[in-house]
């Protein structure tokens, strides 16, 4: 994962017993969506203050 504000790039495994795991860095929570496709190397991260910032700027 990269983000802005200098965040370095970090790997995390999410475990499916688990189902999140916790940025050491952002505190940031990564939840495993329920019917998530464990096989692939893709990965989408819901961003909701992007999307309202963006539901701005369309309005």
């Amino acid at each position: 994962m990269v983000t802005e504000l200098d965040h370095p790039r970090v790997y995390y495994t999410i475990k499916p017993e688990v189902g999140y795991v916790i940025c050491g860095y952002s505190n940031t929570c990564f939840v495993l969506k329920e019917n998530a496709d464990l096989d692939t190397e893709k990965m989408y991260v819901y961003d909701e203050r992007e999307r309202l910032r963006l539901e701005k700027q369309v309005a």
